[in-house]
């Protein structure tokens, strides 16, 4: 996978939780953009369990999953961060900037190796079941003027295609910044000269990522919530 292209991971957090032989495990996942960012969200889950017996974790960073890391937290090695870690690579076809915390309270029964893989995997199964999982497209984010004469032609275009208006601003003309699909740039450049008769002008201000809703549109902004602990 090259940096131009699409990857799959979440918006925002998801929450589950299973119970195996008394055990019960509660996984946290989160849409991350960084390895700080991942180490920040593990640091606020062991606060939030600091009573539990095990928090472990596992995360992938990077458009290919560049970064990845994992921990046991003190179970047998290979039995809980790895599979968590695993998880993460196969599902939807692999995941990646995303963090996932699954915190084990021990209920008495011992689970054997097999059978700390099988629950850890089963965790974070269910905490991706109940996350939002989506795909971040290359995109543009650009820099739209126009007078006011052609506005409300333009937005009920933007807003007809799925494009996010990010900021607006209204003076003597109306200055707007907007996310569009990268490849759809030169359409939208058109679609602005025709409108506004040529008076209308387009500018790219970044490049980047952005998450893709059922049916091609974009989502309103880039990570729709934040990552904070849930």
């Amino acid at each position: 996978m090259t940096q131009e292209q699409p990857y799959t991971t979440i918006l925002g957090t998801a929450t589950a939780e299973v119970t195996v032989k008394k055990s019960k495990f509660i996984t946290s996942i989160a849409h991350v953009e960084s390895e700080a960012e991942a180490l920040d969200f593990i640091g606020k889950i062991r606060q939030r369990h600091r009573t539990a017996t095990h928090n472990v974790y596992a995360f992938r960073v990077g458009h290919a999953g560049e970064i990845e890391r994992q921990s046991d937290d003190g179970e047998p090695g290979g039995t809980a961060g790895k599979p968590v870690l695993e998880v993460l690579r196969r599902e939807r076809g692999g995941l990646t900037n995303i963090v996932a915390v699954v915190t084990r309270y021990f209920g008495g029964i011992l689970l054997g190796a097999n059978g700390l893989v099988r629950a850890y995997s089963q965790a974070v199964k269910a905490g991706l079941d109940s996350a939002q999982v989506v795909t971040y497209v290359p995109a543009s984010v650009v820099y739209l003027s126009t007078d006011y004469q052609t506005w409300g032609k333009l937005e009920n275009f933007l807003r007809s295609e799925g494009y996010p208006i990010i900021e607006a601003s209204y003076g003597k003309e109306v200055w707007l910044e907007v996310a569009i699909r990268r490849d759809d740039l030169r359409r939208l450049e058109n679609t602005v000269a025709d409108l506004s008769g040529g008076r209308g002008a387009v500018s790219i201000a970044r490049e980047t990522f952005w998450p893709m809703a059922p049916g091609g549109r974009l989502y309103s902004t880039p990570r729709a919530i934040t990552s904070q602990a849930p």
